[in-house]
């Protein structure tokens, strides 16, 4: 029997992992369990491989057309139909996560706006062609940055125009072909994330994760929810538990009339879920209702992206957050508690996080009176010391020295991957602790700081007395906290939850000792 191609997401479909990836089965398993999903449909892996063993363009508009005509009858909008038409998302979906590491492309489907658009249409469109031009387009980081600074964002439609005039002329000059309708921008954005596939920073992530490349990706086409509407809106993540440190309890961020690219890429800081709880008190209690119920199915600690779109909670995905070793020790330990997982699962559960109940671990530890000169969002990995390096060719040439590095950048992002791996920790700017590179930092282990809120000037860090590069800085990535100078110990990092779990591994171990002895 041949697999499908196409499949529209329906609480019914059956959830094959493997062929319609995590993504679309985040949307059936939410579905289930009672969220507002907005409809969709995916691509599965099979479309992938048909696609990219023969390249044909034709298969993709044949399947994308029966997609989009599902969208229009389940939603009643057309697709090409402007601001009240039907506005998707195209988005990647791989049978295992891979955060941040494929494209995602947003508000496809506006088109040329007409005079007395909306403000957040025009801002919605912006985006997209910016989007567009850098992801699908690959016009060049530089002259796209050039660009940004001639176009300052005003959302207004004459803006918006200029903007996608300016940037057709640049793909012109690219060699590239700029969309002449809603229709090719679809096709081209599909076209772009089932390719992302192959990126390089996709690649080596899958090296380091150990992820076969022959499992391929989909594509997860749908309706979009505006979190930058009005007053009422706004875009967020949720952890049921602190990935850093375990905590019990919802734990996240929220940006307020914002969509949800600029916190998961960290671009930008948002606040913590308090801002929704005192915003929005039923919406929160909402999500924390789900989060439970999630939580209580799958045994382990979720992470759950959401929009909120004029006072309307829409839930966009879910799946099992990355945590620390020491945040999974005590979900862990706190599980069987609760009586939610016996203990041989609990063991399973943080040895799949990185504890290794046979080590005695030792790590760095901040000494008692360091003084910190800046303190950001703690995203976890423990303590870091290292040299600052700003850019990756110069902690290149530190790492290959010998040297330990703690690189620095304004912002995460998923293209920092190459570097997370080798440095002795990482702090960003802005951006918060669960955009895509902070969790990738957490799964890796890196000490990592984000949302420090300083500025970059002429080489150095503006705290304090400034931190130029190539000076040795001490990162806690447990606490937040950046301390000039090497000012790091070593000493053992087990906590009580750890010890807890070691108890409870050699007890597993025992009556395989007793029949190996009675043997």
């Amino acid at each position: 029997m041949d697999r499908p191609l196409v499949l529209q997401i329906e609480p019914s479909i059956e959830p094959d992992r493997n062929l319609i990836g995590g993504k679309a089965l985040s949307l059936v398993t939410l579905a289930q369990h009672g969220a507002t999903v907005p409809p969709a449909f995916v691509l599965t892996t099979e479309a992938y491989r048909r696609w990219m063993n023969g390249g044909d363009d034709a298969l993709l508009v044949e399947l994308i057309a029966q997609g989009i005509q599902g969208l229009e009858n389940s939603t009643g909008r057309r697709f090409g139909g402007g601001a009240g038409g039907l506005i998707v998302s195209v988005r990647s979906g791989a049978p295992i996560s891979m955060p941040g590491m494929m494209d995602t492309i947003l508000n496809v489907g506006l088109g040329r706006l007409p005079s007395g658009t909306e403000s957040f249409i025009c801002d919605a469109r912006e985006r997209f062609l910016w989007q567009f031009a850098d992801l699908v387009l690959d016009l060049g980081s530089p002259r796209l940055t050039a660009l940004r600074a001639k176009l300052e964002p005003r959302h207004s439609v004459q803006n918006v125009n200029a903007i996608e005039k300016a940037l057709a002329d640049e793909a012109v000059v690219c060699g590239k072909c700029w969309p002449r309708s809603v229709h090719e921008e679809l096709l081209a954005a599909t076209k772009a994330v089932f390719s992302s596939w192959e990126s390089p920073r996709a690649k080596l992530y899958r090296r380091i994760r150990k992820i076969e490349d022959s499992i391929g990706t989909t594509v997860t086409v749908q309706r979009m929810v505006f979190g930058n509407r009005d007053r009422q809106s706004g875009s967020g993540v949720a952890f049921t538990r602190n990935p850093t440190s375990g905590e019990p309890g919802l734990h996240g961020e929220f940006v307020m009339c914002g969509q949800g690219e600029e916190v998961v890429a960290g671009r930008v800081t948002g606040g913590g879920l308090a801002e929704l709880r005192a915003a929005q008190p039923g919406l929160f209690a909402q999500l924390e209702e789900l989060s439970g119920r999630l939580e209580a199915s799958f045994k382990k600690a979720q992470e759950i992206e959401f929009t909120v779109e004029q006072g309307r909670l829409y839930v966009l995905q879910c799946r099992p957050a990355l945590l620390t070793v020491r945040a999974s020790a005590r979900v862990a330990v706190e599980m069987v508690n609760e009586g939610r997982v016996a203990t041989h699962e609990a063991v399973q559960y943080a040895r799949s996080h990185g504890f290794e109940p046979d080590s005695d671990p030792t790590g760095l530890a901040v000494r008692g009176g360091a003084t910190p000169v800046a303190k950001g969002l703690a995203v976890g990995g423990g303590v870091g010391v290292g040299r600052v390096a700003f850019e990756i060719a110069r902690a290149d040439e530190l790492i290959r020295a010998g040297e330990p590095v703690v690189f620095v950048a304004v912002e995460t992002s998923p293209s920092l991957v190459s570097i997370m791996q080798r440095s002795a920790a990482l702090v960003t700017m802005r951006g918060g602790a669960t955009s895509h590179a902070a969790v990738v930092a957490r799964e890796l282990g890196t000490p990592c700081v984000v949302g420090v809120g300083a500025d970059i000037d002429n080489g150095r860090i503006m705290v304090g007395k400034g931190l130029a590069a190539g000076d040795w800085v001490t990162i806690d990535g447990d606490s937040g906290e950046i301390f000039e100078g090497d000012v790091a110990y070593l000493t053992s990092r087990l906590t009580a939850f750890e010890r807890t779990l070691r108890r409870w591994s050699a007890n597993l171990r025992e009556p395989e000792h007793q029949n190996g002895e009675s043997k």
